[in-house]
């Protein structure tokens, strides 16, 4: 495993690992595209407008999506123990496709908040898919390849929202938008259910597990297996300090970008480029340097490279005096030097936010019993939901109080030290 893309690129070719991969792109992909191109129609089409503000809107956006994962991972973490995970992962396909369906009627209606309501049983379906696609690396990958596998999955993940939210940002504002993307969600669910096909069985470690129908009870009780692994409690917590980061950054780059830096849609689209070209390459680095080895070492001081990245945003945001009257595009955007340096701090947050991510992931599949491991994938979807709900109402609130969103970062910033000595526990438990 000493060379990254070798091994990355062996990985691709497998048949056990291939159809997963793709559907997991596929259905991210799809998820960003469509909310996205929500959020874009909220921001500059003048028909979606609502009475609530757009900065608000966008933290509300984000939050309505991962609620479910707090809603439904307990169950779909039983799921995944109890059934056949490549046959759960059909059935979810069938039913992102039913959901696209809807969401073409919501833009036909040009109903903001039927859409709204979409979004939300898109997070729904994303949150039963959410422990089968990390519990089921274990089961088709061997030890050694399972930091390579993570990192190929964490780079895929953003790279399918930077494809995803570009595309949906750039259709949705072109002539007959919405029937574009309509014609793409639909397509690319269609596509998700061929890949799907071709996932190989990954048998059930807990076949006889009772199901809860009590969602209280059932995420009391996965809540409190995950607690008593150390390592495996602290991963958790590190990757839903990284999803509290991403989604408090990502929901909040539209106004940003309208507000502070002067930009229209396509510098909103370079902003998300920034992020998930940094996670993207990032995760894969960071493969490269543990070279197989599972271990969270570098954590704590990537980490602090998060803090320090967005300490430098913060500043150059600071420092912004958006022009007047019309907004600016990508080119006139980088013709700036300060916009440039811009670009390279929000590339070096997320590429050191991927140094965070797949070794934590790595620990935690590779510490988790197999009979329990959806288990706690799923108490780890649990987390990152109560994070990112929580990155949504502190965003409003802070927004609401008439704090800035660059005000907003910097908070987040100071609260990344404390967690990056956290941290350090991993490795040490």
């Amino acid at each position: 495993m000493s060379n990254l893309s070798t091994s990355s690129l062996q990985l691709l070719k497998k048949k056990r690992f291939l159809p997963v991969f793709l559907t997991m792109f596929l259905g991210s992909f799809n998820d960003n595209l469509f909310k996205n191109g929500l959020i874009i129609l909220a921001t500059f089409n003048s028909a979606y407008a609502t009475a609530m503000g757009t900065p608000q809107l966008a933290a509300l956006a984000s939050g309505i999506f991962v609620l479910p994962f707090f809603l439904f991972s307990s169950t779909a973490g039983q799921m995944a123990d109890k059934y056949e995970k490549s046959f759960l992962v059909r059935r979810l396909k069938y039913t992102e496709l039913a959901f696209m369906l809807l969401a073409v009627a919501g833009f036909y209606l040009q109903h903001t908040w039927f859409l709204v309501f979409v979004l939300f049983c898109m997070g729904a379906q994303s949150a039963f898919f959410g422990p089968i696609k990390y519990s089921i690396l274990p089961d088709h990958l061997r030890q050694e390849e399972l930091v390579a596998g993570n990192a190929l999955v964490e780079a895929a993940t953003f790279l399918s929202i930077l494809f995803g939210t570009s595309m949906g940002g750039l259709v949705v504002m072109a002539p007959q938008g919405e029937t574009i993307l309509s014609v793409l969600v639909l397509g690319v669910a269609v596509l998700g259910i061929v890949a799907s096909r071709f996932i190989p069985q990954a048998n059930p470690h807990s076949p006889e597990l009772p199901m809860t129908a009590n969602i209280v009870k059932s995420t009391a009780h996965v809540m409190s297996y995950a607690w008593e692994n150390r390592p495996v409690f602290l991963c958790i917590v590190g990757i839903a300090w990284f999803w509290f980061v991403g989604a408090t950054f990502v929901s909040q780059f539209p106004p940003y970008v309208r507000d502070h830096i002067g930009g229209n849609e396509e510098v909103v689209t370079v902003f998300l480029a920034a992020f998930s070209i940094g996670v993207a390459g990032g995760a894969l680095l960071c493969g490269r340097v543990l070279k197989g080895e599972v271990s969270a070492r570098t954590v704590p001081y990537a980490m602090v490279g998060v803090a320090l990245s967005i300490a430098a945003v913060v500043l150059l945001s600071d420092a912004a005096h958006p022009p007047q009257g019309a907004l600016m595009g990508a080119r006139e955007f980088f013709m700036q030097s300060r916009n440039l340096l811009l670009f390279g701090a929000l590339v070096m947050l997320a590429g050191c936010a991927g140094f965070v991510s797949v070794p934590l992931f790595a620990v935690m599949q590779s510490k988790s019993i197999p009979s329990h491991r959806a288990r706690v994938i799923s108490a780890s979807n649990i987390t990152d939901a109560l994070f990112m709900v929580t990155s949504s109402v502190l965003a409003m609130a802070l927004l609401g109080a008439g704090a800035s969103i660059p005000q907003l970062f910097a908070v987040v910033a100071g609260l990344c030290l404390p967690v990056a000595w956290i941290l350090r526990g991993v490795e040490k438990a």
